[in-house]
């Protein structure tokens, strides 16, 4: 009868719909857990005890004792930043402006972006140090090597140096990044574990001296003084007596 065909409808809707709700509760997935991989740990910064251009410089690398061999200053610094990821071991990197002598750069043992005068003009190159003697040079036209005595009469003053912030300390709060200092600075030795604030500002001037920061205030932490405090963390500046 149309009565009878009606329920058997209504019942076989009903039955259908039963069984897509017990299918969806006990047959669908949970929605799974979105999974974090861990940041990659950066490599520290080159050793003073092994040659920091082992990554940057060809086993045959040329030397040019003529002078720079750069032709253009922003395709230069494109080739230097490109060495700099190579030898920090890093795709980017922490960078600090800093105006200092060539022998201070030395120190620092940090590779860095730095203006010097050219047969074409002032051109920008990246700089590693090689040795005592001889600079690793990255430029438009390739890497080589220069020795000091050619290079440093060209040399403009000013230089970015490259770093890798491991610790993070650029985001930290200034009295963060103060107690981080100390820290390195207890480490080096160059000051006591119970130092007083007057004995850790007059250490942390001296390193903060040898990248050209002459006047600090004493209550900032960061930019080059940073990069100084990493490199003397990383077994350099051991120039900076206590």
């Amino acid at each position: 009868s149309l009565m009878g065909g009606r329920w058997a409808e209504a019942i076989g809707l009903f039955s259908l719909g039963l069984a897509l709700v017990l299918l969806l509760r006990f047959c669908a997935s949970p929605t799974p857990a979105i999974t974090v991989k861990p940041t990659p740990a950066l490599v520290a910064l080159p050793s003073p005890t092994v040659s920091p251009t082992a990554s940057l410089v060809p086993a045959r690398v040329a030397s040019s004792a003529a002078g720079l061999r750069c032709v253009s200053s922003p395709k230069s610094r494109a080739a230097a930043i490109a060495g700099m990821e190579r030898v920090l071991g890093t795709p980017g990197f922490d960078t600090a402006q800093a105006t200092l002598t060539f022998d201070q750069w030395q120190v620092l043992k940090l590779p860095a972006i730095a203006r010097f005068r050219g047969a074409s003009g002032a051109c920008e190159v990246g700089v590693v140090p090689v040795d005592a003697t001889s600079t690793s040079i990255t430029d438009d036209t390739g890497v080589y090597v220069m020795p000091n005595a050619k290079l440093v009469d060209s040399y403009l003053g000013s230089a970015i140096l490259g770093f890798v912030d491991r610790e993070g300390v650029l985001a930290k709060s200034e009295s963060a990044r103060i107690a981080w200092a100390r820290k390195v600075l207890e480490k080096n030795k160059l000051v006591g574990p119970n130092a007083s604030d007057a004995a850790f500002n007059e250490a942390l001037s001296r390193v903060a001296a040898s990248v050209g920061l002459k006047n600090r205030n004493t209550t900032s932490v960061d930019g080059a003084l940073i990069a100084a405090l990493y490199a003397l963390g990383g077994g350099q500046l051991k120039g900076i007596a206590q």
